[in-house]
């Protein structure tokens, strides 16, 4: 078993900064995280990467989020992330559903 190549042919890890939780989704190539970068200008995301190119798919901000908790369909068709946020000091609940056969090489909205 060996790290994946990546686009310069070099085989290393995949840094994500402020990364809490990533799924794979092996029916699609896929894997998704939760990211919380330290600097204060960056909201938290959920970042849907495609393998072996480690080309980022889709990218989705969650603005004001304290905690983002994915979910995934288990052929990897669907995934579900559980965003808790802050509204004037009471926790909110919300939960988005993202259906990744629509997400291409390329395709970053």
């Amino acid at each position: 078993m060996q790290l994946l190549e990546d686009s310069d042919g070099n085989r290393t890890s995949i840094p994500v900064e402020g990364i809490k939780e990533f799924v794979f989704a092996p029916h699609r190539n896929m894997i998704v995280h939760t990211s919380f970068p330290g600097d204060q200008n960056v909201f938290p995301r959920i970042t849907f990467m495609d393998l072996p190119s480690r080309q980022i798919l889709h990218m989705h901000t969650a603005k004001d989020s304290q905690e983002l908790r994915l979910y995934i369909h288990p052929q990897g068709n669907y995934v579900a992330c559980m965003n808790q946020f802050l509204v004037k000091k009471t926790l909110k609940y919300s939960v988005e559903l993202f259906d990744t056969k629509n997400f291409s090489a390329g395709s970053i909205p």
